[in-house]
């Protein structure tokens, strides 16, 4: 990749950006065990980013594994994995909402901000650069697809 294309990819992404949607992902509790819409909400951003979605069952998740593909073509490609489970917070322990996702001083407080939603944050906002961009991946990992983002409700559910 070239230093002009990566620049474009990394000008792409912005922390206004990451902030907002860290900021939506962390007010979905998503705690380990109980039912959650947070595979809604990934489903909802991957496919405005022209991504085909599937969602599978899993057998004791409260939620289904979310897959967004984009492209499919013949190259290789890059997959990325995550989860966005939760444990849980009692509201007693903790000086703020640990669902409440807010921004003071330049930090975010609540559940899941950094382990795991900021990183899944990082990935979609990574994948948004990508598509706004147009830049053709080109990676040396075998693939079927262009770009993969998983999602799964439990840090410890192997795929």
């Amino acid at each position: 990749m070239s230093q002009t294309v990566a620049t474009s990819v990394i000008d792409a992404v912005s922390e206004e950006r990451c902030r907002e949607l860290l900021v939506e992902f962390v007010r979905i509790r998503s705690v380990v065990g109980e039912k959650t819409t947070a595979h809604s909400w990934v489903t909802e951003h991957l496919r405005g980013l022209g991504m085909a979605v599937e969602q599978y069952a899993i057998d004791d998740l409260p939620g289904p594994l979310v897959l967004g593909e984009l492209g499919g073509g013949n190259r290789p490609g890059v997959m990325f994995d995550a989860h966005y489970d939760t444990v849980f917070a009692a509201p007693d322990d903790w000086s703020r909402d640990p669902w409440g996702g807010q921004c003071e001083n330049g930090l975010l407080y609540g559940r899941g901000a950094v382990d795991s939603k900021g990183s899944d944050i990082a990935m979609l906002a990574a994948v948004e650069a990508i598509v706004r961009s147009r830049t053709l991946l080109a990676v040396v990992a075998p693939s079927e697809h262009d770009l993969v983002l998983l999602q799964i409700l439990r840090a410890d559910f192997n795929a």
